[in-house]
């Protein structure tokens, strides 16, 4: 097989992996969303949503493109030049970390007052628990922005993987949690939002560690 033909290959199982793995979290997603109208009622998927709804706003602003970018500018540096593919990866580490920090603290200070803003009160609970998302969105960006530039869609998609797991699973037992202890319904919908927390600060930790893993056996075979 010759060298084209194989990276013709290699390109192809990559976007069917995606592909598929991008309609496996959708599916996740819909398993997730039945239940849970269910258990909260429209009141309480009013809450969620308009939390959900401004976490979605401020994910866009600190991270849109984030991925994509990385990806060009990484893959623009020269085979060889692993230096500055390390010192653009951690450039954009250090810079999207504090764009993270500042917009998981604005979204926490500001939970009541934008909570009152939208109309929904009730809201605010959830809006607290879910603006430490915030702090890893952007760095996840940049993680996966990096595994493609080198080729590596598995991670990636692993990753997609687990944050939508953690979502469905943690989501829903949090909720039969704070309806089994009898917690009002905006902080029963407040916990709902902890498995996105938890999905997402486990994704990016695996998104990490494999760079770390992979820059070590890198250097190992230098």
């Amino acid at each position: 097989m010759t060298m084209e033909a194989e990276k013709g290959n290699n390109i192809l199982s990559n976007a069917a992996w995606l592909a598929a793995t991008a309609v496996f979290v959708k599916l996740i997603g819909l398993l997730y969303k039945i239940p849970m109208a269910h258990a909260l009622s429209d009141e309480g998927m009013g809450y969620f949503n308009a939390a959900y709804t401004i976490y979605s706003l401020l994910y866009l602003l600190g991270s849109a493109g984030v991925p994509k970018a990385i990806t060009i500018l990484i893959s623009g540096c020269s085979a060889r030049n692993e230096r500055e593919r390390q010192k653009i990866f951690c450039i954009a580490s250090r810079l999207f970390l504090k764009i993270g920090l500042v917009l998981f603290v604005l979204l926490f200070a500001l939970a009541h007052p934008i909570a009152r803003w939208i109309g929904s009160p009730n809201a605010a609970p959830s809006i607290l628990l879910i603006s430490p998302c915030l702090l890893m969105v952007s760095l996840g960006g940049v993680y996966r922005g990096y595994l493609v530039a080198k080729g590596d869609f598995s991670t990636t998609a692993i990753a997609s993987l687990i944050e939508a797991g953690a979502k469905l699973i943690l989501g829903l037992l949090f909720i039969i949690l704070g309806k089994a202890i009898s917690l009002p319904l905006e902080w029963v919908c407040a916990l709902s939002v902890l498995g996105i927390v938890i999905g997402t600060f486990v994704s990016s930790i695996y998104l990490k560690i494999n760079i770390k893993i992979k820059n070590q056996d890198q250097i190992l075979k230098q």
